[in-house]
C-alpha cells in the first residue's frame, strides 16, 4: 500500500464497505443467476463468483488492518480503532460468503 493510500481517511474503514459490497455482490448475483436460468446458477458459478467476492472483502479487510495508526501520527486511537473494526466485519462478510458458496454447493440450482 502506498503511503499516501495508508493516510486516507477512508483506509481503515475499507473492510466495512468493500466487505458488504462483496457480500452484496455475492447475495445479488448467486440469488440472481437462478431466476434467469437455473443451469448458470450451479456449482462453477457458486464457487468463481464466492472466490471473486471474497477477494474484494479480502483485500478491503487487508486494507483496513495495514491502515491502523503507527507510533508519532495524529489521532492514531481513532486509527487503530477503525482500522481493527473495518478489518473485523471483513472477516464477518468473508464468512457471510463462505457461508453462502457452501449454500451453493449443496443446493442444486435447478428443481426439475
Amino acid at each position: 500500500m502506498t503511503p499516501r493510500a495508508k493516510r486516507s481517511a477512508w483506509a481503515p474503514w475499507a473492510g466495512l464497505f468493500a466487505g458488504a459490497a462483496g457480500w452484496f455482490t455475492h447475495q445479488t448475483l448467486g440469488a440472481d443467476a437462478n431466476y434467469w436460468d437455473c443451469r448458470l446458477g450451479g456449482p462453477v458459478w457458486a464457487v468463481a463468483l464466492g472466490l471473486a467476492c471474497a477477494a474484494v472483502a479480502a483485500l478491503g479487510g487487508w486494507t483496513s488492518w495495514r491502515a491502523r495508526g503507527t507510533v508519532g501520527e495524529d489521532r492514531v486511537e481513532t486509527r487503530d480503532f477503525s482500522g481493527l473494526v473495518g478489518a473485523a466485519t471483513a472477516a464477518i462478510f468473508l464468512l457471510a460468503i463462505a457461508f453462502q458458496t457452501l449454500a451453493g454447493l449443496i443446493v442444486p440450482s435447478c428443481h426439475r
